[in-house]
């Protein structure tokens, strides 16, 4: 029976990495592979063509990567079944002849049912691995490279992993926490291996261990260093995972605090995005009336010019004139001597 793993995890999360990593060991992402960038220098290991169809399914329900409100469930039946049928054939065109395939896109977070339907009805066997990073290092990283506030930030990691762990619950699971769960090498290849049923040999640890750059990682605000100002379930969520206490219950309530409280936490944030918005709106009025009056300043300018050009060409006349004038009276005294 041909296999998946899926590799779920909210942007910025290693998720790149891990997806490298079972690629190096044997599963098969495609051919068909972002390019590496500046960000992300090792490759995505992201098929291009689940990428497009993620964000065609985001955009055609009037959202996004960043939309902490989106859920499958809002997505009409009959628009299920085309996404479906959709994913089921970029699987077959990218993914049919191979045994073991890796999936990963952090979208599939909040797609999962969509994916795990067209797995299904393919007869592919599901397996998931649930990467997840610091929440602070998450949203300092988002800071970065998305000029994205903090707390919202914060609330994207919260959606995600709550989605995604939800989501799974129904398949073989295996967590991962980067970057700490690598420091031992060795010992994290052998679960791994043990949990897909990959590959590893001496060969592949050591292609591994070239391939893994932890000097990439640049936001270092580990599980044991979240506190502070922030909410509740998150400071009580990042306790179960620094124990990796991934208990069914414990997780079920804490999301649903998030869901619930999450319009007050967001309350100051979205007030203060109106308050931006306004401020823009207003800042664009007030631009446009400084391009108004500029304008009126610069016809003003024209005109003054025009009639300076107009002086001058009279003030050139009389002095013509006068030297005419004066022309005439000579010659009348030298007629009259």
């Amino acid at each position: 029976m041909k296999e998946s793993i899926i590799v779920l995890g909210m942007h910025r999360s290693g998720t790149s990495v891990i997806t490298g990593i079972t690629s190096i060991m044997g599963a098969y992402p495609g051919s068909n592979l972002m390019k590496p960038t500046k960000d992300n220098p090792k490759g995505y290991f992201e098929n291009n063509k689940i990428y497009v169809l993620n964000e065609r399914i985001l955009r055609e329900n009037n959202s996004s990567w960043d939309d902490y409100h989106f859920s499958c469930e809002s997505i009409s039946a009959e628009k299920i079944t085309e996404y479906v049928l959709d994913a089921k054939n970029v699987l077959q065109d990218e993914l049919k002849f191979v045994k073991r395939i890796v999936i990963k896109d952090p979208r599939i977070c909040i797609l999962f049912p969509i994916w795990q339907q067209a797995l299904e009805e393919l007869g592919i066997k599901i397996k998931i691995i649930l990467a997840y990073r610091s929440p602070m290092e998450v949203a300092h990283s988002l800071r970065v490279r998305n000029e994205m506030p903090i707390e919202k930030g914060l609330i994207l990691w919260s959606h995600y992993f709550f989605m995604a762990e939800r989501y799974s619950r129904l398949y073989p699971r295996f967590f991962i926490e980067y970057d700490t769960d690598f420091k031992n090498m060795e010992v994290f290849l052998k679960k791994l291996s043990h949990f897909a049923g990959l590959a590893l040999t001496d060969e592949i640890t050591t292609q591994v261990k070239h391939f893994y750059s932890p000097s990439l990682k640049h936001h270092k605000v580990g599980l044991d260093n979240v506190g502070g100002d922030i909410p509740s379930y998150l400071e009580n969520l990042v306790s179960l995972l620094k124990k990796k206490q991934f208990d069914n219950n414990a997780i079920d309530i804490l999301r649903k605090d998030f869901y619930c409280s999450k319009n007050y936490y967001l309350y100051d944030y979205d007030n203060s995005l109106e308050q931006i918005s306004l401020l823009k709106e207003e800042r664009e009025k007030q631009a446009t009336k400084i391009d108004e009056q500029a304008t009126k300043i610069d016809e003003q300018a024209t005109k003054i010019d025009e009639q300076a050009r107009r002086i001058r060409k009279l003030e050139a006349d009389v002095l013509e004139r006068l030297a005419e004038i004066d022309l005439v009276k000579k010659m009348l005294e030298a007629k009259n001597e």
